[in-house]
């Protein structure tokens, strides 16, 4: 694995996973303003695999090609960082030759990152995809090639009764506190939620995250994925932010689970954060 190492200490790390197709180029294009907004690193991670480029029966030949490719990716690497550093954000690099999710892991628990970024592409790379909606336990922003950066002004989270307490804000805070402008707290109800209910939630409770200021919404809908994906599209949010756990309705049934989230960050337009526990550590309730 090789390393460029960032030296400066910034409010947020961001982790982008890279492997140099127009996706992920999108996706840095906005991380590099998203990172000058909010004061943010950027760590570059490629992940080789191996099959792809010794396809020689011979070991040296095998090898050469190896050590080849590594100079390549190398000075591709090293370039872009450059380049980025250039804007003013404090920039390195890495790579790793081997299994997608194993060094992923590997990579996840070294660099320790505040949000794991991913450029998604509009076919295939749905395994990774599943990887980090459902597996990975840091934040991730997940950004389609249409996703373009507005500094915030229209954030909508998928709110349920503890998502204010359960949930790491400082991000969507930071975000809020530079454009002044509310954030939504979307709450999708059942159809057969009784309307008294409905309003007694249309508070939000007291948080300890008092950078916050709020309006709240609530969209009536048996699926919550088709809803939230309906709303983003409506609203024109410039990001969603949604739980990656499972949370009840008040009907004690399980009305927004893992297979849900993968769904919504397939089928988005709009960027997606999934947001982390305090924690770091998911359960099965929000």
């Amino acid at each position: 694995m090789m390393f460029t190492y960032s030296t400066k200490e910034s409010e947020f790390s961001f982790l982008i996973l890279f492997d140099f197709s127009n996706a992920s180029y999108k996706a840095l294009d906005y991380l590099i303003k998203l990172a000058k907004t909010v004061d943010g690193e950027i760590e570059i991670f490629c992940i080789i695999d191996p099959s792809g480029i010794a396809d020689s029966d011979n070991q040296v030949a095998a090898l050469r090609a190896i050590q080849t490719e590594k100079k390549r990716i190398e000075r591709k690497l090293n370039s872009i960082v450059e380049m980025i550093k250039l804007e003013g954000v404090e920039t390195c690099s890495a790579y790793s030759i081997g299994n997608l999710k194993s060094e992923l892991k590997l990579k996840l628990a070294q660099a320790k990152p505040d949000i794991v970024v991913m450029g998604k592409r509009k076919k295939g790379a749905n395994r990774l995809l599943n990887y980090l909606v459902n597996e990975c336990q840091e934040a991730v922003l997940i950004l389609g090639q249409e996703s373009k950066f507005l500094k915030g002004n229209k954030i909508t989270i998928g709110y349920n009764d503890d998502t204010l307490d359960k949930y790491d804000f400082q991000l969507i805070s930071k975000f809020s506190q530079l454009s002044q402008t509310p954030l939504t707290l979307l709450k999708i109800t059942s159809p057969l939620e009784k309307e008294d209910l409905i309003k007694l939630s249309t508070i939000p409770p007291v948080s300890d995250q008092i950078d916050l200021f709020f309006r709240f919404e609530y969209k009536n809908s048996s699926n919550v994925a088709n809803a939230l994906l309906e709303n983003a599209t409506d609203s024109n949010a410039e990001l969603l932010c949604i739980g990656r756990s499972k949370f009840k309705n008040t009907l004690s049934q399980y009305f927004f689970n893992n297979s849900t989230a993968f769904k919504i960050a397939k089928n988005i337009k709009t960027p997606l954060l999934i947001m982390s526990r305090k924690n770091g550590k998911t359960s099965s309730n929000i």
